[in-house]
């Protein structure tokens, strides 16, 4: 893992380091809001003159839903009628991999998921089958395998700490994330945590770049130069 990443966008350009940040229903572009000024990111490339949209965020919000009333059809044709209804009732953030065939999701209500596959699909995964689903809790469901998997617990989180957001990695085998100043990657059924990078960056905004190879940040390596957006290498 390497720290002398690519500067995505510059603080000089405006406080980001600031910004309140929310990503696209697909995660491609990022809207990054400062007290006067909005402005539109693209979460896959330099953003060297990011778009200011203040004046049409009502239009990128608009777009946004169209986008997520698109997403939330496509992941429900993707699941089994008996499993919709539960799926309608109980899954909230969904967001597929990018192959299609697993589903993060956080539970809104709590739940248990029915058998879709009465006879279960040879798998070298291992890892206990979370049909039991809890209010608030993360979940990643395998939608060939018909399993579903515990990412995060909210009962462990600390008080007044937020519930970690959860994207995933190009290779739909891996998920990012941050907790307690570290950014982090697990497998797809919460096995193999490893930190890719700790030191001080900002939460709000970490996101892997389209092709795999590196992650974005809001970091500054030294305390006498402003936060950036930079790329930071995998390997």
């Amino acid at each position: 893992m390497g720290t002398s990443g690519t500067q995505i966008a510059s603080d000089t350009l405006d406080a980001f380091s600031s910004a309140e940040i929310s990503f696209s229903p697909d995660g491609k572009e990022v809207l990054a809001k400062l007290p006067a000024t909005t402005y539109l990111l693209t979460s896959g490339s330099s953003n060297n003159n990011p778009q200011e949209v203040t004046n049409n965020l009502a239009a990128v919000e608009t777009e946004w839903n169209t986008v997520k009333a698109e997403i939330d059809k496509k992941l429900m044709d993707l699941l089994s009628r008996n499993l919709k209804p539960v799926a309608k009732d109980s899954f909230s953030n969904m967001m597929p991999s990018a192959t299609s065939d697993k589903l993060l999701y956080t539970a809104s209500e709590s739940a248990t998921l029915p058998l879709v596959l009465k006879t279960k699909v040879p798998s070298l995964n291992s890892t206990p089958d979370q049909r039991k689903i809890n209010k608030g809790n993360i979940y990643v469901y395998d939608i060939k395998e018909d399993k579903n998997f515990l990412i995060f617990d909210t009962a462990n989180l600390k008080p007044g700490e937020k519930t970690p957001m959860f994207l995933w990695h190009p290779d739909s085998r891996h998920l990012v994330f941050t907790r307690d100043g570290k950014v982090n990657i697990t497998e797809y059924d919460a096995g193999n945590l490893t930190t890719v990078f700790e030191g001080p960056f900002l939460n709000s905004l970490v996101f892997p770049w389209p092709d795999g190879t590196s992650i974005a940040i809001v970091a500054r390596f030294s305390q006498d130069v402003p936060y950036n957006i930079y790329r930071i290498g995998l390997r």
